[in-house]
């Protein structure tokens, strides 16, 4: 099959999937394509990137991880600024979310304040910046409407759209479907990313979405129109673990099957619904992750690694040498700039922006302080889910497996910053929370104010759902 014929197919077997899958009783906000495009975006490769030829992927990347690129600054910038609009229009119910999430808000803030420390303030804010649209991505989904047609809204468009997309690129495209390591000439897949870790977060993102999904329509299939979405989702489900196999990407593999296993669990069997037994679920998925990177060298060896972790002990080893701050840090995101950035490069002989392990970017970066912080921020979002899984345990076990899986996914990789999908869904995961859909709220409110007063007055649904129905028709 020629390429043109490919995509082609592919764009019509996209459409197929979002056919099949669309939930026409729906009525989500159209403001959901601003998280979605964030999404795209994160969960893909920059904008600019996609102009690239192969040979132009490293040329000025470290001029452009430093300054930015101003065109991609301008996207991320317009986005921003729509999503603000966005909230400011749902200001009451924004606040709500703002005010049951002190922890995150406060691990935010200290980010922006360590800026006041930091070598590089200037370009410190700009990342600072899109730490705070992640945030609005996740408000804008959870303060819709609609807000669990909204999840799957946003996760089927990208899921449909990137994982059919990685097949093609993977296959038909190799100048941006696959890389080739430069020392040994071994070639890797990416899909719609640049390299072979986003290329597997992406899929174990996309995998543990669709095997909810799939395992929920599978419990409700002889319910009326359930049959296309078991199918879509199940389609996804097997590209994204086929894509995952092909990425070759360990940290991916175990966040998918140790958090896929805990969806299982918890969806499958009532026993696995006690607190006790999640507790247990939780401790023995992150315990076993630990154990096979730091005290078993034989699990290591069953996922094609060695004992260090591709060169990433010795990287931690080097990153510890650096004198910063162990108290407040280098400032945020501020680590890999200037001498210390040109020293890492010497002492690696390569070219690292990050440390491998989400944890010790933290303590780098934002020091013990920061650490705190996030350790505050872990403990308040399993509280919060917990609690959330006891009350509905078949949708919350979702939440609970992005959270976990952005537990395990730090211990190699750095994943707690800016635009990180890891770090957007574990955002997500603690902010959740199951919400009434508008229409019924405004129902009830109007059924109180008829009771209380005249029944001829609509003036309260006005007075207040003006604001929503005139953002819907954004």
């Amino acid at each position: 099959m020629t390429p043109s014929l490919a995509s082609l197919a592919c764009v019509l077997f996209m459409g197929a999937l979002f056919y099949i899958n669309y939930d026409r009783s729906a009525r989500t906000s159209k403001a959901l394509w601003i998280p979605i495009v964030w999404l795209l975006i994160a969960l893909s490769r920059a904008p600019a990137a996609w102009f690239k030829g192969p040979g132009d992927t490293m040329a000025g990347a470290g001029e452009e991880y430093i300054e930015g690129n101003p065109f991609e600054r301008n996207i991320f910038s317009a986005i921003i600024a729509l999503a603000t609009v966005v909230l400011l229009m749902r200001g009451g119910r924004v606040g709500k979310f703002v005010r049951a999430n002190g922890p995150i808000v406060a691990f935010v803030l200290y980010c922006g304040l360590s800026l006041l420390w930091s070598d590089f303030p200037t370009i410190g804010f700009k990342r600072w910046t899109k730490l705070l649209g992640d945030l609005e991505m996740v408000l804008i989904v959870l303060t819709d409407r609609e807000p669990a047609a909204a999840v799957d809204r946003v996760f089927t468009r990208v899921a449909f759209t990137l994982i059919p997309l990685s097949v093609l690129l993977n296959r038909y495209f190799p100048d941006l479907g696959r890389t080739y390591e430069p020392a040994s000439g071994r070639m890797f897949f990416t899909g719609v990313t640049t390299n072979k870790n986003t290329f597997g977060m992406l899929c174990m993102i996309v995998g543990l979405y669709c095997w909810w999904r799939t395992l929920e329509e599978w419990q409700n299939r002889k319910a009326r129109g359930r049959h296309g979405p078991l199918l879509a989702n199940g389609f996804i489900l097997l590209l994204s673990a086929y894509l995952l196999y092909v990425a070759d990407s360990a940290t991916s593999k175990s966040c998918l099957y140790l958090c896929g296993g805990i969806i299982a669990v918890v969806k499958l069997f009532r026993f696995g619904r006690k607190p006790a037994v999640v507790h247990l679920l939780v401790a023995g998925a992150v315990g076993i992750s630990v154990s096979a990177l730091f005290f078993t060298g034989s699990l290591l060896g069953n996922l094609g690694r060695n004992s260090t972790l591709t060169g990433r002990t010795e990287l931690w080893s080097e990153v510890l040498t650096i004198p910063v701050s162990r108290l407040v840090g280098a400032g945020y995101e501020s680590f890999w700039l200037g001498d210390r950035l040109n020293m890492m490069w010497r002492l690696s002989g390569q070219a690292p922006v990050q440390a491998h392990d989400g944890y010790l970017e933290i303590l780098v970066n934002l020091g013990w302080v920061g650490i705190i912080f996030l350790a505050a921020l872990i403990i308040h979002g399993y509280c919060k889910i917990m609690q959330r899984l006891r009350r509905d345990p078949q949708r919350e076990c979702l939440a609970l497996a992005f959270f976990v899986s952005a537990l395990i996914y730090n211990l190699t990789e750095a994943a707690f910053k800016m635009s990180d999908p890891v770090w957007i869904f574990f955002v997500w995961a603690i902010m959740a929370t199951k919400m009434r859909p508008l229409e019924v709220v405004a129902a009830s409110s109007v059924k109180t104010s008829t009771a209380a007063s005249s029944p001829t007055s609509p003036t309260s649904l006005t007075s207040n759902g003006s604001i929503e129905e005139s953002f819907h028709a954004i």
